[in-house]
């Protein structure tokens, strides 16, 4: 999968989106009172031939991506205090949910809402519920953005629904393309400052070893599959993942088995077959005995 966003100041009807399985056109924003509030009125507001409506009729040369209208913004404590008032948070809902229906050919809601902090992770995790009921109820979906610091915001961040949702993205563009070598880049093509130098500190695997094995950069569906890191990492419920080199790791609570490649081993039998499907120790014993 390749999630593109765009808004009104990067995003063009010469934007190429069909290189892209899911784009978002991130037009929206929530105010203090929680209402819903154009990033750029004067070029979205305008529902028949503003940005939004100029974004949505791309559909129609690709009809495959999936569009998403995309509502973020920074949430001080004066714009989140709603978040904990139940019936603000179904203003908001009616609000989203009704912006989107105006554009048939969304499939659904990006929501991105950075620097929540914990008084608030309630409410969020409330909002993302009714939300997603909401969105449902008319065949429309709800996809997240998550921090990619999870060391620091998995516990504000996780809830229930989380893991229902067709995928969440792990905003490593927030970092990914600075020269710093103290930032973390997803694919570093220089040598990383501590810690992230240490492999623990990959952004998916935070998010996994916080509360959350199924965040991951890309997607995962309701039979939580994930794809991850270019359509390379994936897990599931049997904790099985394709990781970086096609390598397969399949780990359940009775067995291990390491592939790489062709290349096997199985601790509970110590069989190992190399490159080929030929099992070299069954082989080094026959040559042992014929000896």
């Amino acid at each position: 999968s390749r999630v593109c966003f765009a808004q009104s100041s990067d995003y063009s009807t010469a934007t190429s989106i069909g290189f892209c399985s899911h784009a978002v056109y991130i037009a929206l924003t929530p105010t203090s009172r929680g209402f819903v509030a154009f990033i750029n009125a004067a070029n979205d507001a305008d529902n028949v031939i503003g940005g939004i409506r100029k974004f949505v009729n791309r559909k129609a040369v690709y009809p495959y991506v999936e569009m998403y209208l995309g509502i973020a913004g920074s949430m001080p404590a004066a714009y989140t205090f709603w978040l904990n008032t139940p019936a603000t948070r179904q203003t908001f809902v009616t609000l989203l949910v009704s912006k989107v229906q105006e554009y048939p050919e969304m499939t659904g809601v990006y929501l991105d809402f950075v620097g929540l902090s914990s008084a608030y992770s309630a409410g969020y995790a409330s909002l993302l519920a009714e939300l997603k009921t909401a969105l449902t109820a008319r065949n429309l979906k709800l996809i997240t953005a998550l921090p990619w610091n999870a060391g620091m915001y998995a516990d504000i961040y996780f809830n229930p629904t989380l893991p229902t949702l067709p995928f969440n993205v792990i905003k490593t563009h927030e970092d990914m393309y600075s020269t710093n070598t103290n930032t973390h880049p997803i694919s570093p093509l220089f040598p990383m400052a501590a810690p992230f130098s240490d492999e623990a500190f990959r952004t998916g695997d935070l998010w996994r070893s916080n509360h959350f094995p199924n965040a991951n950069n890309y997607n995962h569906n309701n039979n939580t599959d994930y794809n991850d890191y270019y359509n390379s990492n994936n897990h599931n419920d049997n904790y099985t993942y394709n990781d970086y080199y096609n390598a397969n790791y399949n780990t359940d609570y009775y067995n291990t088995d390491y592939n790489y490649n062709s290349n096997n081993h199985n601790d509970y039998n110590t069989d190992y077959n190399d490159n080929n499907s030929t099992n070299n120790n069954q082989e080094k014993e026959k040559v042992r005995q014929e000896g």
